[in-house]
Formats: structure tokens, C-alpha cells, sequence
């Protein structure tokens, strides 16, 4: 995080995980996690233990309350990957939800999430096709959406939804080669 704010970096994204005891913790996965501060795959990997640990023996892992405080210091936008309990973020960012992207994948967990103050991206996938896409963000006045980009076309697709339609569109590629995530 530390690295992304002293390059400039607005936008931050980051997965998070609940923990064995159902903390809500900065993480990808458990088995990652697990891997790269060397504990055994059988350890419950519980919020405080979580917390002691050293990742790859230098780094100290970021709980939600540190990232709270990053971002009230910082004032960057958090961006979140893929929640399917937007309830469960208010126990940890309902001070800073104003400057939390989080991305849904049903319109029920977008319009909670609105309705909670974050704001919410949909996921959707372009499959070669605009005018389904088009279709749902007009009938439902959606704001952003988060699409994987797989070619050119793709690319095309979110600038006429970006320009001529004013949705936001977070991007990730696939081709890493060829494009490059960006949020915007």
C-alpha cells in the first residue's frame, strides 16, 4: 500500500478474506497466505494469528483497522474484489465507505452497497456484445461496472460505454502484454 501512495498511486486495490473466526482480514487467500509466511496448511488461521506473522519474513500483514487509517491519512479510494456480504464491510469501513469501490456480482449486492454508501461497480463480462451491456446499466442506472478485457474490441466496447453513455468502467486484463488495468 505503502508503495502504490508514494507512487501516486489514487486507486488501491486489495483482496480481503475472513479469517477462521470470521474476521474480515487483508489477504488473497488463506493457502497463499499460508505459503508465504511458512506455517503448515492445517494451522485456523484465526485474526490474531493472522496479525503475528511475517510475510516472507520482512513484511508485517495489513489489518483492516491499519488500512482504515492509510486511507483516512492518504485519502486514496480503496477498491475491494468481489464481495457477497456487503452487510459484513461496515463492521470494518463505514468511516472511509465513501472512498471504497467494491466490486458485485448480482444487482442486489450493488444496490446494497449503494444503499450503504460505498460505491459499487457490476460486474459484467462483454462476451463481443455491447447492447446487453448498454441495456442493463441504462434500465438500471448503473454508474460503474468492472469488466475483463480480452482483446481490442473490448477496448472499444468500454469507450463508447465511458464517453457516449458515462459509465465508469474498471478494467482488468487478461493479456497482460497487451493492456493495462486501470481504473477510470
Amino acid at each position: 500500500v505503502m508503495n502504490s501512495i508514494n507512487n501516486g498511486f489514487r486507486y488501491i486495490e486489495l483482496d480481503i478474506s475472513l479469517t477462521a473466526d470470521s474476521q474480515l482480514v487483508c489477504m488473497h487467500s488463506a493457502s497463499e497466505f499460508l505459503e508465504m509466511t511458512n506455517l503448515p496448511d492445517s494451522i485456523m488461521l484465526t485474526a490474531d494469528a493472522f496479525n503475528r506473522q511475517m510475510i516472507l519474513e520482512k513484511y508485517t500483514p495489513l489489518s483492516l483497522s491499519k488500512l482504515v487509517d492509510l486511507q483516512k491519512r492518504f485519502n486514496f479510494v480503496l477498491v475491494l474484489d468481489k464481495t457477497s456480504t456487503p452487510q459484513l464491510l461496515e463492521n470494518y469501513l463505514a468511516d472511509i465507505r465513501q472512498h471504497v469501490m467494491v466490486e458485485s456480482f448480482s444487482l442486489k449486492d450493488y444496490f446494497e452497497l449503494y444503499d450503504l454508501g460505498y460505491i459499487p461497480m457490476l460486474s459484467l463480462y462483454f462476451n463481443g456484445y455491447l447492447r446487453p451491456m448498454v441495456s442493463l446499466c441504462s434500465k438500471y442506472n448503473i454508474k460503474w461496472i468492472s469488466t475483463t478485457v480480452q482483446n481490442y474490441r473490448d477496448l472499444i466496447n468500454i469507450h463508447i460505454l465511458k464517453f457516449i453513455f458515462g459509465v465508469k468502467v474498471a478494467a482488468y486484463t487478461t493479456v497482460p502484454t497487451k493492456f493495462l488495468k486501470y481504473v477510470g
